[in-house]
């Protein structure tokens, strides 16, 4: 039974003349070979077989070939058909903002089609940015400074992340995507983000919760903190400061904002450890120093409390993302080496 093809799009780069099956995800069909596909992937294999029913004339045919309908987007389909025909290294010459979109719908359907080499390949790149490794986290702030810089240099949608590593069972992904989510403005938190092919992601109600409560707990914790970084030199400077008539008074300005600092539900000023011990303050120390304004000890002994803050909200990331005892195996890092 040959079918209506007006209202279907041949994709241009993967309709193979000499293909033998189409494949039809969404409105865009895929002529390739049954054989390739069934040969990496038995889930395929049994695809093809039900698309054979007993009566011949029952079988959906376009061009003299019969058709396999896949709920996937063609997006998502379409990258993995290339991932199959052309071989993963050509990702590599994808421009950096475009690869996360790639590697997330591969790693999306190897997992569905059961395509080990290409979900393992997957997740490997998706881990250089949800890493289990503080220095790898530590070192992607530094590059990129903020939660926006992250997602728009990378081009990364945190809850489609999230929610690809809690189906997938790659459980210490999970902090690190989590923790992404719950720097987002709380609207877009609550109703979610469209992934690539237009779905739109949204967290599920457990992980929104621990989203919403780590946003409240990071607040809390990282004003305490402020407070300790403006004040801390106050009154004492660091044993050995060279310039104990002006250290203490080098944060004045500082001080005087951060007590009338008002809060806002979508103040990612004071939610975020990472910005404000990989970047802001480490830049605030060395403004200070540029200045003259704060001597070489006091700056050292700040930045030793500045960077034990990155790394206790890294020891404790899974379990204030709400994650617990189930991300086994994660790297604790010694506050003061």
């Amino acid at each position: 039974m040959s079918i209506d093809s007006a209202s279907m799009i041949k994709d241009s780069n993967l309709w193979l003349e000499d293909g033998n099956v189409v494949v039809v995800a969404q409105d865009t069909a895929f002529r390739v070979h049954r054989g390739l596909l069934s040969r990496h992937s038995e889930v395929f294999s049994g695809l093809f077989t039900l698309a054979q029913p007993d009566d011949e004339a029952a079988a959906e045919l376009y061009d003299g070939c019969p058709v396999v309908r896949v709920p996937d987007s063609s997006h998502d389909f379409r990258h993995l058909l290339h991932a199959l025909y052309d071989g993963l290294s050509t990702i590599e010459s994808v421009h950096e903002s475009a690869k996360f979109n790639i590697y997330a719908a591969l790693a999306r359907l190897a997992d569905k089609y059961e395509l080990p080499h290409i979900f393992t390949a997957a997740i490997k790149w998706l881990g250089t940015i949800f890493t289990d490794t503080y220095t790898v986290w530590h070192d992607l702030w530094t590059e990129h400074g903020s939660t926006g810089g992250i997602m728009s240099d990378l081009a990364i949608n945190p809850i489609e992340a999230a929610n690809l590593f809690r189906i997938t069972g790659q459980d210490r992904m999970r902090p690190t995507a989590l923790f992404l989510c719950c720097q987002l403005d709380v609207p877009v938190l609550l109703s979610g983000l469209p992934r690539a092919d237009g779905v739109v992601e949204v967290l599920s109600s457990d992980d929104l919760q621990h989203c919403l409560q780590a946003r409240i707990r990071f607040t809390a914790e990282m004003t305490t903190f402020m407070h300790m970084f403006y004040f801390l030199n106050a009154n004492a400077p660091a044993l050995g400061c060279s310039m104990p008539d002006s250290c203490p008074d080098s944060f004045a300005p500082e001080r005087d904002d951060h007590r009338t600092h008002v809060f806002t539900a979508n103040d990612s000023y004071y939610q975020n450890p990472f910005k404000i011990s990989v970047s802001m303050c480490r830049k605030i120390i060395e403004d200070k120093c540029a200045s003259g304004e704060l001597c070489d000890r006091c700056a050292n002994d700040l930045m030793e409390h500045v960077r034990a803050l990155g790394k206790s909200s890294w020891n404790t990331l899974p379990e204030d993302m709400g994650l617990g005892e189930s991300v086994q195996g994660w790297e604790e890092v010694a506050l003061m080496s």
